[in-house]
């Protein structure tokens, strides 16, 4: 991780809005800004979560000790009662280090500008 200080001088806050964004600081020192976009599909980011459990934020739930999570299942079915058949079914099952597990759903949410569709979990 790369990590700078420096001081920006006031009168150019108050000439510049400044954003929350995620930028990517490349080899020859110009600055990516890194915009979101929509999934072609909810498989897609499934696939994308399964592949790289790190996309789910472990500092977010314990920032001195971030989660790390190992996948289990992907369409894990979860009985109703004890012993049951499949009644419902998850998009993925991980545990992390301790072993506690963690459920991830992925749901469609839908922009009525430009019909886009997000997808979040």
């Amino acid at each position: 991780m790369l990590a700078a200080e420096f001081h920006i001088p006031s009168s150019f806050l108050e000439q510049v809005h400044m954003t929350d964004g995620v930028f990517i600081v490349r080899n020859d020192n110009t600055l990516v800004d890194m915009r979101s976009s929509s999934f072609e599909s909810e498989d897609l980011l499934q696939q994308l979560l399964a592949t790289h459990p790190s996309l789910i934020a472990g500092d977010a739930v314990d920032p001195t000790n971030p989660r790390r999570w190992l996948l289990i299942a992907r369409e894990q079915a979860v009985p109703g009662e004890e012993g049951g058949a499949g009644r419902w079914s998850l998009d993925h099952l991980f545990v992390d280090q301790d072993g506690v597990p963690t459920l991830v759903e992925v749901k469609r949410a839908s922009n009525t500008v430009g019909n886009q569709r997000y997808f979040q979990c």
